[in-house]
């Protein structure tokens, strides 16, 4: 059985992290990234489509796979974004699981990096280019990135 579109939301997401409690850390991650966008486990046509309640309530990111590449219109870019990568941890495309804790953190740091959050905290990335060398994030309060703005040099 599949779940209802009128499944309360909190309920939903209290039983996924249950059944998520006993799979290796890349489901839970992947389930986490999806509360945490708090859009795509509120479509009623992934959770009546994709989530099984009963007997275990659970999430096959086979089927989730299958669900993004029906609905490719359904959600902003970001959204799209998000549920993409939710999918290739849940399924552990990169096999995370088998790095051992160097290469682990290696992966980590260069995803951080891809991301534009190199030194930087999270809650401080910005969304636009540094206004002199054009290679780096601006800070959020200011035209310039860091480095433009400690190194005069690029002035």
């Amino acid at each position: 059985m599949t779940a209802r579109p009128g499944t309360s939301y909190d309920l939903l997401v209290d039983r996924l992290r249950l059944w998520a409690r006993g799979e290796d850390p890349h489901v839970p991650a992947a389930l986490e990234l999806l509360i945490g966008n708090d859009f795509w486990l509120r479509q009623d046509a992934l959770v009546r489509e994709r989530v099984r309640m009963e007997p275990r309530p659970r999430l096959s990111f086979e089927a989730l796979e299958r669900f993004a590449d029906q609905h490719r219109r359904l959600g902003s870019l970001n959204e799209q974004i998000v549920l993409r990568y939710a999918i290739i941890l849940g399924r552990d495309r990169f096999r995370f699981v088998k790095l051992d804790s160097h290469n682990a953190r290696l992966v980590a740091e260069a995803t951080v990096r891809a991301l534009g959050w190199d030194g930087m905290a999270m809650e401080q990335r910005s969304t636009q280019r540094c206004v002199q060398c054009g290679d780096h994030w601006a800070a959020e309060y200011s035209e310039l990135c860091d480095r433009c703005m400690d190194d005069r040099s690029c002035w």
